[in-house]
């Protein structure tokens, strides 16, 4: 992916490079290209393919934040092996948005942005699906941030 920068507070910060597959590429420069019509604005990937070591990681990182416990953890991170960020045929992707709000602390500010609401009007008609909505069957937490891939679109 070519480099991608947020603007926070004035200042222009780049964003860590992205992998992610070529057709979920495609869609996502497609919908991208959509949405800029419509708002004039795109969201950028924050993350995309996880290897299991990094996702490993990543549950680590985050365990103090939730009192060392795994299920709470759990609800926030997925163990390596049960990440739609590591798996290309469902493959997630995080977005944030060009000033830097991706809501993982505050899901309710990325709720709140005019590019959610493009989302959920017109994702599915690019394969994005939302993958954890509120009150989700999966008891993962609310991430309006994190939609995955699937190559038929809805």
């Amino acid at each position: 992916m070519d480099a991608q920068h947020v603007v926070k507070q004035g200042q222009r910060t780049p964003l860590d490079p992205q992998h992610v597959p070529r057709p979920v590429h495609e869609a996502y420069q497609q919908m991208m290209a959509a949405m800029e019509a419509d708002l004039g604005k795109r969201l950028l990937i924050e993350s995309g393919y996880r290897s299991p070591a990094y996702q490993l990681y990543l549950f680590l990182f985050y365990m103090p934040k939730h009192d060392y416990s795994i299920t709470e953890t759990n609800r926030f991170v997925a163990l390596p092996g049960h990440s739609e960020h590591g798996y290309p045929p469902r493959q997630a992707l995080d977005f944030i948005n060009q000033e830097g709000i991706n809501g993982e602390d505050h899901p309710e500010e990325f709720e709140a942005l005019p590019e959610y609401q493009w989302l959920q009007r017109h994702a599915g008609t690019f394969g994005f699906v939302l993958s954890y909505p509120r009150e989700n069957p999966h008891h993962t937490a609310f991430e309006p941030w994190h939609w995955h891939y699937e190559s038929s679109p809805h």
